[in-house]
């Protein structure tokens, strides 16, 4: 993760919870798109890894 993506997940990150001492209503929001994006990316991940190792397989199997 570079740092640009860093420092803006810790802004995103510090926004909710000021919001959420503030008794913002959008929070619950926030934290439902917030797991279902993180859930995205998890199976995005095991997705990505399986094609990595299937690429790897066959090149050593054609290679």
């Amino acid at each position: 993760m570079g740092a640009a993506a860093l420092s803006f997940r810790l802004v995103s990150v510090v926004g909710v919870m000021f919001a959420a001492t503030a008794g913002h209503l959008a929070v619950p929001a926030l934290r439902i798109v917030g797991g279902w994006l993180a859930g995205v990316k998890r199976r995005l991940g095991v997705l990505m890894g399986s094609t990595r190792a299937a690429l790897a397989n066959a090149r050593r199997r054609f290679g």
